[in-house]
This record gives structure tokens, sequence and C-alpha cells, in this order.
């Protein structure tokens, strides 16, 4: 019998004193313009939508953890004086029993890479990657440039999978909502959709026209470019092509939607 989860997608912060519950829903786009488009239709429909952040982006994924893992690799990580760092703690503990736990390191760098902010967060859940809902914890001011970072997670035996390069750019629609629109070498055009409410994602998409991508797709997906991620990185970065599409269609037996918008 599985352990269910103690809620949804929370966020923790080290000023907060409780986290909040959060959705997140994927969507791909299939060409630049698509993602244009879909610009164009939030500051049409959405009048008080604001952009609250333009990012460069590096992520990092490493080999899944389990609870005992996650709170030693904790224990390893250079706090500085924002921590509560047993409440932290505490969040992990509160993790239920073998739930899959998916570390990422990501450093942001803003517009003109003036300034960054780094974070480790440990997500879980039964997919911790692609379920829309998921605990996150996050360790801000962390981040797998720093040597202590990488010489804890070797010695607990915790490896690289993956890398990843976006570029971001969000959009604040109300105080519980967010929409993130992406640009991720290995995927292409992508957008996100964040919220509080179920409800009101559904709500968003449906105006913007928005299908949201498979779960198993994105599964598919992750695992072919977790694969072979640094070819994506030689001369250029690139996208899947055609022929990975393909690739991935076949294997879940259905077409990748990949949304065009009017």
């Amino acid at each position: 019998m599985k352990e269910s989860l103690p809620n949804t997608k929370k966020e923790t912060s080290p000023r907060e004193q409780e986290p909040h519950i959060e959705i997140e829903r994927k969507y791909l786009l299939a060409s630049p313009e698509d993602l244009e488009k879909l610009e164009e239709k939030i500051l049409s429909l959405f009048s008080d939508a604001k952009i609250v952040g333009e990012y460069d982006e590096r992520s990092y994924y490493f080999s899944p953890i389990k609870k005992e893992e996650a709170l030693k690799f904790l224990n390893t990580l250079t706090f500085n004086w924002m921590y509560d760092v047993d409440r932290l703690e505490n969040q992990l503990d509160g993790i239920p029993d073998n739930t899959p736990i998916q570390l990422r390191s990501r450093t942001r760098f803003d517009e003109d890479r003036q300034s960054f902010s780094s974070t480790f967060t440990f997500k879980a859940s039964e997919d911790p990657l692609h379920d829309e809902e998921r605990i996150e914890i996050d360790a801000i001011g962390e981040n797998y440039g720093n040597p202590r970072n990488k010489r804890g997670l070797s010695e607990l035996g915790i490896k690289l999978t993956s890398a990843w390069h976006s570029k971001r750019k969000v959009y604040q629609i109300d105080s519980k909502t967010k929409i993130d629109l992406q640009h991720v070498t290995g995927y292409g055009y992508t957008a996100e959709i964040e919220s509080s409410s179920a409800e009101k994602i559904e709500a968003i998409e449906n105006q913007l026209g928005l299908i949201s991508a498979n779960p198993e797709a994105l599964g598919v997906m992750y695992k072919k470019y977790s694969e072979n991620w640094q070819e994506y990185y030689e001369g250029e970065e690139r996208s899947f092509n055609e022929e990975e599409w393909e690739e991935v269609e076949a294997e879940i037996g259905e077409q990748v939607v990949r949304n065009k918008l009017e």
C-alpha cells in the first residue's frame, strides 16, 4: 500500500514559518513563434500580468536518493545565517518513508548576468520529476559548484545524471499563480503554469488554448536526454530533432503534443 504524501507540492523558504501548497503543469511548444504567441496571449488576457524574473539557468540532477541519504546530505551543506537547519531537517523527516527523492542544484543568473541565486532542492513524490503534485524543500544559497557540496555528494554515492541549460521569463498572474516561459536545451520551447489551485491552472490553460504534456512522454524525454545529455552541448546547444521526437512517440504509442497557438 502506498504511503500518501502529507500534501501537494510544497516550497519551503528559510523566512517562512510554514511551506505553501503549489501545483505545477508543463506544456511543450512547437516553435519559438508559438512561445512568442503565448506571451502575447498572456499579456492580452491578463491585464495584471507582470514579469517577475528573466533568467539564464543551469540545473544539475542527481541519482534518486532515500530520505536517510537526503538528511545526511543536508547536514553537509554550508549554511549561512538565514537558516533554521532544524526546521529543514524536520521538513525532510516528515516525508513518508520509501518516497522517492530527487535532488536538483539550480543556479539562476539575471538577464545581465550581474547577479545570481543558487538552490539545492529536494523533490519528493512517487515520480518527483513529473508528478503535478509533490513536496519541494529548498536549501537556498547552496549549489553544485561548491567543492564541499561535491565532496558530500561523492561520499554518499550520489551521482550527477544530467545537466540542463534554460532561458526563462516568468510572469506573475496573481499572488499565487505564475507562468514560466522557457527554452530548454533538449526539450526546446516549453511553458509551466504554477499555482496553489488546480482549478486555476485548468482555467488558465483553457484560456490560453494549451494542452498539458503527457507525464509518460515527459518521463521518456527525460530518460532520452539524460542518457546522452553531453551530446546536446557539442558545438551549438540543440534540442530534440524530428527523429528523436518520433522515437519518443514510438515508445509511448501516441503523438507528443507540441502546442501550436493561433
